[in-house]
């Protein structure tokens, strides 16, 4: 039986953790409902949309029947795995009786709510592209409004069921232990008890999240290169028929692809970062027996993701723009104001939760908020028309497609190596902080904060992407429509599918660098719990190990950008001298390959015909001809 005296701090701490989780899901019903008041622009478009909604509803079907099956049975198999290990006594008969169902029942409810997820943001995407497709026919500033409100929808309730989903999980499981203490009581006895419990919703929401990625993006895919295939063999222009059914199934792909599977794959990730930091302030908990308030450190990650939910309100509302601005300013506008004050609520659960120790694990929270602006700043350098990497990009392009997607990896190479920088320093200072602490695994309790601070905005985050989503559909609507006539309208449109465009990258970038971080976390917490005493294996908690993993991957990274660089400046050069030697002397005439002595096959001798004349082509015209740019 758990210490009575932790039962009702902690009950109060789920109960609240729960009732912000669900604001959250009534301030995505209310913003659902004022989308549903705005205009759906002409019935032509309405047509157009009402048949790409019904597209939708029917792949959610049949991809749901798929995804539905193939948990249960996985779900069955664990189920009859630890009935297996009761009937051959590899477990005690309690742990067996009770971990079964536990794990069983908390797989199911993290795979229903991850296809819930995905439902909700298929069906806003849906019905959502029609609304910014007709929005953009009067004024840039309403459609990117609407866009972004719509898109906080499925963002708002991906991370409120993630939190509420983790709140249940582990308030039923204690509860059916006689108590509400997370993680156990004694370190010796019960310290994780609960963990294969949270970690069975963990993996059905992954499980599921995986499944409508592979479902949705393949189709996607297939559906959007299937419409540029078709439109380049000479498909008819917008105002054909069949050119509208080939754009139907291509906007279909980007509700299900982009929509629903990238909001179940957030929820997952979501799922998985809170799992990470609760784990590894089980494991603070275990080490440090006589902690006070031991449990209530467990439920750091959940609170203040509870009250980014609240975080991301507020920033979505601030997203505006007076036509005059640039709607990415008006987007990184909303990101600062959530992340300031999701940092600030996420600091003030560290001094109601983790009582002597929040100021430096505060620090770390602190020093998350400020890496996610600055990944900000990194991808609209690498990402945006108006900088550096993508006008070099541009210029790239001239010399043909090679040069483009090598260019191209040498930039995304430079990003990965800022934002690989940034998260090793990020983990520094987070991991000297928490060693301040003085608890035994304050660092990586340390890096468990700064993941915190890193995701504090996550609901606003996932918004922005589905915002670029709604975009691309509805500029995809609006081609179909008598929209694409006006040039003005498709002018909006374009401005907004670039920021779409980058917003995703941001979303991708940071997901990159937390998801790495949780994984981190997790690796250290198990081999951890495997050792058979303390001073066995490697010690994962040491910094030399960190930083020389992290240097190691740098330096890797580094190697192929100078490498590529070269390749690409030596062979421009190339280019540009093979250009100019055709350019000085135009009228020579190279000597042809396998030409021989006058009068055999290729000599051009009397009264043979030559292979000029026979249409072949020199190998300096055709080299050149090749790496020309037209």
């Amino acid at each position: 039986m758990p210490p009575t005296h932790w039962t009702k701090p902690v009950m109060t701490e789920l109960v609240l953790i729960s009732a912000l989780a669900a604001l959250g899901a009534l301030a995505a019903a209310a913003l659902a409902q004022w989308l549903r008041g705005r205009p759906e622009g002409e019935p032509e478009l309405v047509r157009t949309a009402e048949l790409v909604a019904r597209g939708v509803r029917s792949h959610l079907r049949r991809q749901h029947s798929v995804v539905a099956s193939l948990g249960a049975v996985v779900g069955a198999a664990i189920l009859v795995a630890y009935g297996l290990a009761y009937q051959l006594g590899l477990v005690t008969a309690a742990s067996a009786r009770r971990l079964g169902p536990e794990i069983a029942l908390s797989y199911a409810l993290g795979a229903s709510l991850a296809l819930l997820v995905g439902y909700v943001a298929a069906r806003v995407a849906a019905r959502g592209a029609r609304r910014v497709a007709a929005a953009l026919q009067r004024s840039l500033d309403e459609g990117l409004q609407i866009a972004t409100r719509a898109g906080a929808v499925s963002a708002l309730v991906a991370v409120a069921l993630a939190v509420a989903g983790l709140a249940l999980v582990l308030g039923a499981a204690s509860w059916a232990r006689g108590g509400i203490a997370p993680l156990g009581g004694p370190a010796a006895t019960q310290g994780w008890t609960l963990v294969p419990a949270l970690s069975a919703f963990a993996l059905g929401a992954c499980l599921s999240a995986l499944l409508a990625q592979l479902c949705g993006g393949i189709f996607g895919k297939v559906a959007d290169i299937g419409v540029d295939l078709a439109g380049r063999g000479g498909a008819p222009g917008p105002e054909s028929p069949a050119w509208r059914a080939a754009v139907i199934p291509d906007l279909v792909g980007d509700a299900v692809g982009e929509g629903a599977a990238r909001a179940a794959g957030q929820f997952a990730a979501t799922v998985v970062e809170m799992l990470a930091a609760m784990v590894v302030a089980a494991m603070a908990v275990r080490q440090s027996p006589a902690l006070p308030g031991g449990p209530a450190l467990v439920l750091f990650a959940p609170a203040s993701c509870a009250f980014g939910l609240l975080a991301a309100c507020f920033g979505t509302i601030v997203v505006r723009t007076d036509g005059r601005e640039e709607p990415m300013n008006a987007l990184a506008r909303g990101l600062l104001v959530s992340v300031l004050l999701a940092a600030v609520a996420a600091v003030g659960c560290a001094k109601w939760l983790l009582g002597e120790h929040w100021l430096p694990l505060g620090g770390c929270v602190a020093c998350g908020a400020v890496a996610a602006v600055a990944v900000l700043l990194i991808v609209r350098h690498g990402t945006e028309p108006t900088h550096g990497p993508v006008r070099v990009l541009a210029e790239a392009a001239r010399g043909g497609a090679t040069f483009a997607a090598l260019r191209g990896l040498v930039s995304g190479i430079d990003g990965s190596l800022w934002l690989l920088a940034l998260g090793g320093a990020m983990a520094i200072v987070a991991f000297g902080l928490g060693v301040r602490t003085g608890l035994g695994a304050g660092g990586l309790l340390g890096l468990a904060a700064v993941l915190v601070g890193l995701r504090c905005a996550a609901a606003y985050v996932l918004a922005i992407e589905q915002m670029g989503s709604l975009v691309d559909a509805a500029s995809g609507l609006l081609g179909t429509g008598p929209g694409a006539l006006r040039p003005d309208v498709g002018a909006r449109g374009r401005a907004l599918d670039a920021v779409g465009s980058v917003a995703k990258a941001y979303g991708r970038a940071l997901l990159a660098i937390a998801s790495g971080l949780a994984g981190l976390l997790l690796a250290a917490a198990f081999l951890d719990a495997t050792r058979p005493h303390p001073g066995a294996g490697i010690d994962v908690r040491s910094p030399a190990l960190l930083f020389g993993a992290g240097a190691g991957l740098w330096v890797m990274l580094a190697f192929m950008r100078v490498t590529l660089a070269v390749v690409t400046r030596a062979a421009r050069a190339l280019v540009e001298e093979l250009r100019g030697e055709h350019a000085a002397a135009p009228s020579a005439k190279p000597p042809l390959r396998g030409a021989g002595p006058a009068g055999l096959p290729g000599a051009g001798g009397p009264g043979v015909a030559s292979s000029r004349e026979a249409g072949a082509v020199p190998r300096e015209q055709a080299l050149v001809g090749f790496v020309s740019p037209s």
